[in-house]
Order: structure tokens, then C-alpha cells, then sequence
């Protein structure tokens, strides 16, 4: 399970991201005045959610289909 706790780590951090920008927006100062400019709100918007489908894909309980061998003639 160490890709499920990975993109679940990953996950948290695109949420703090995106709670940071929306809190203090996309641009921070720090003391020396240097300025970093985090990703937007869609492209922290997108990761999210494809890390979202891949958490679900990974938890759903699809069955596998077997394969038959096909007798041709």
C-alpha cells in the first residue's frame, strides 16, 4: 500500500497548497523580501482532483474479467 499512502501524502499537501492561496493568496513575501508565487488555484485544482480519481480507482473493487482462448475454425 506504499502508492495509496504516497498519493495520499500527496493529496494533503495539494489541500494545504490550495488552503494557503485561497488564505493568503498565490503570492508570498518572506522577510527579506523575496517573493514566491505558488501555482494557481486550477492547476492546484486539477492535481487534487487527478489525485482524487487515482485514490478512488485504486479503493474501487472492480473485478478483472477473465480471458478465454477462442478456437478459430
Amino acid at each position: 500500500m506504499a502508492l495509496k499512502d504516497t498519493l495520499e501524502r500527496r493529496l494533503q499537501n495539494y489541500y494545504d497548497a490550495e488552503e494557503r492561496i485561497l488564505k493568503d493568496g498565490a503570492t508570498v513575501e518572506d522577510e527579506d523580501q523575496r517573493k514566491l508565487i505558488e501555482a494557481n488555484l486550477r492547476e492546484v485544482r486539477k492535481g487534487i482532483e487527478s489525485l482524487e480519481g487515482q485514490l478512488q480507482m485504486l479503493s474501487s473493487k472492480v473485478r478483472k474479467r477473465k480471458q478465454y482462448p477462442v478456437r478459430l475454425g
